[in-house]
């Protein structure tokens, strides 16, 4: 089943078994909702985030489902398959790497006046394992530019 096929069959399923019209949806057009339900759009994550919401499933479920109906396999199966990709991450040390990603890398809007220490630390500590900015910059998520700037103190 194609990607837009398995995520419009998950909504509407949910949806339905709900008992919610697509009117119901608070913050969603029912026009966009229609047409999600029919296979067309790419919604952003902030609206699956919406939509998992108001139909009482967790986004991490809403993809879990979406990936089940996309591959054609029993949800049980993708259930099993997550939570033994999750103990591995877990035990490959992956979540505290995830975790410290997050604090260092949050998204702040527009051009910060100063970057956190945190983050500077991090840049600068990179630097002294020899790092130039293009790997620090991949390393970190942020562009070139980003860590020149930070680094040169400008």
């Amino acid at each position: 089943m194609q990607h837009r096929e398995a995520l419009a069959a998950v909504l509407r399923g949910l949806r339905t078994a709900r008992g919610l019209t697509q009117i119901e949806l608070p913050d969603i057009t029912e026009r966009y909702l229609s047409n999600l339900e029919k296979g067309q759009g790419n919604p952003t994550i902030d609206v699956l985030v919406k939509i998992a919401t108001v139909l009482e499933v967790s986004p991490a479920t809403l993809m879990l489902l979406f990936s089940a109906a996309a591959d054609g396999a029993p949800v049980e199966d993708h259930v099993e398959q997550t939570l033994s990709q999750l103990v591995e991450l877990h035990s490959s040390g992956a979540f505290e790497e995830i975790a410290k990603s997050a604090a260092l890398d949050a998204p702040t809007m527009g051009r910060p006046v100063a970057p956190s220490s945190q983050r500077l630390q991090r840049m600068q500590q990179l630097r002294a394992e020899g790092l130039n900015n293009a790997e620090i910059a991949a390393r970190l998520g942020v562009s070139k530019s980003t860590v020149q700037r930070h680094l040169s103190g400008k």
